[in-house]
């Protein structure tokens, strides 16, 4: 069995000389105990060497006295990750204030090293509505008062705190969908792919761009007259499969050969064709550079769009293959650039008016894990300045995301 991260079966094949005791494999290696010339030395060093990966590899061998057979090699015992006493007195206030929580248990909750026996009583003492999934099922008996196993997605779209205790976001929870938006979300998990598996929270400062690109198609793109353009690698491929056209000539983008640079141009000819939509343009961060001078173009032409930047400082889409191939980012990776204050230069503000304030009339505003409750507010008046005549650039300092794992992206 499988230990480590998520456990469960695996496949071990054994080469034949593993099966052999070590002393007749030793023997059979024929190691010579006076070696008489520097082949004969290497030729030790080398099968000495195969041995002890042999049988040492994922061990540890006891100290033993010269001349003495390094026979008894002890089993490492694996590393079971442990919560923090911070994050349990975090669970015990969620707990405490909830009104309605549900707590979903799996397979995992079962595993060493807390008997089984032990995580019931565990379970028992929270007096909470409790569904039990995979080896979990049958964990409080038979008829226990809190055990439920029906309406379990009824009460999940109510939970006020949803604890999922060794459950997965995947496909038999519909991926998260069926959790309610508005709940408090605790998930236990050993391991941490799963546990961020559909996770709108990074572990991290920066935010994650599918969180950016929801609000924008829920709260940016709030008339059916805008306009999208797209211009980018990596953030413009997720935007693909969250934004959505308000209607028939509303989105533009590279073509099949992804050719970037085209957003500063289209965003002006769309604008000059419909004077009366708002023009976004959805750009990553590399993308950005070919065409963010034509900013300059919108304000002294009072033909403005609002550009959308995702600013995870690098070349994503390029970088996460050519780390596949070639175990490395060079010439991938890029600053964390002031993409605001560009904007707001190229509309014309005062730069040290820029600096002290983010927003407002300098046509630039900035977006962290701290402030990303207020990107609505930073998108409405981004719209107010394009009414005006004014462009504007919203710099989105994103997390890197795994949600286009897998994509052809050369």
């Amino acid at each position: 069995m499988f230990r480590f991260f998520s456990p469960g079966p695996v496949l071990v094949e054994f080469p034949i000389d593993t099966l052999y005791p070590y002393g007749l494999v030793r023997q059979h290696l024929r190691i010579s105990d006076n070696p008489q010339s520097w082949r004969q030395r290497f030729t030790n060093w080398y099968l000495r060497f195969y041995l002890f990966r042999l049988f040492a590899n994922g061990f540890q061998i006891k100290p033993c006295l010269p001349g003495q057979e390094p026979t008894q090699i002890p089993v490492l015992v694996p590393s079971i990750p442990w919560p923090s006493t911070k994050s349990i007195d975090q669970l015990v206030w969620l707990l405490s204030q909830a009104k309605r929580p549900v707590v979903v248990v799996s397979s995992q909750a079962l595993l060493p090293p807390v008997p089984a026996a032990q995580t019931a009583e565990y379970v028992k003492s929270l007096r909470v509505p409790v569904y039990l999934t995979g080896m979990a099922r049958g964990l409080l008996g038979r008829q226990h008062p809190c055990a439920f196993r029906h309406a379990r997605r009824a009460a999940l779209r109510v939970a006020d705190l949803i604890i999922l205790a060794g459950t997965v976001c995947d496909f038999r929870m519909d991926y998260g969908r069926v959790l309610n938006r508005k709940a408090k979300i605790v998930i236990i998990n050993r391991d941490k792919k799963q546990l961020y598996l559909n996770s709108l929270t990074q572990p991290i400062e920066r935010i994650n761009p599918l969180s950016v690109l929801w609000q924008l198609e829920h709260k940016g793109l709030t008339d059916h007259e805008s306009i999208i353009v797209a211009d980018g690698g990596d953030f413009v491929g997720s935007a693909a499969y969250i934004l959505r056209p308000r209607g028939p000539l509303s989105w533009l983008d590279p073509g099949p050969f992804g050719t970037l640079g085209v957003g500063g141009g289209f965003a002006l000819g769309a604008k000059l064709c419909r004077p009366e939509a708002n023009v976004w343009v959805v750009y990553g961060d590399g993308s950005s550079a070919y065409s963010l001078a034509e900013w300059d173009t919108m304000a002294r032409h009072r033909a403005p769009a609002i550009g959308v930047i995702g600013n995870d400082a690098c070349w994503s889409q390029i970088a996460r293959d050519q780390m596949g191939l070639f175990g490395s980012n060079v010439a991938c990776g890029l600053q964390s650039t002031r993409y605001d204050l560009v904007g707001a230069a190229y509309a014309g503000a005062d730069i040290h008016d820029a600096l002290l304030k983010s927003g407002g009339d300098c046509g630039g505003f900035t977006v962290t894990e701290k402030n990303l409750d207020k990107l609505p507010e930073l998108m409405a008046q981004a719209r107010e300045l394009s009414c005006r005549g004014t462009p504007s650039i919203i710099n989105c300092h994103i997390a890197a995301s795994g949600f286009r794992e897998g994509s052809i992206s050369l």
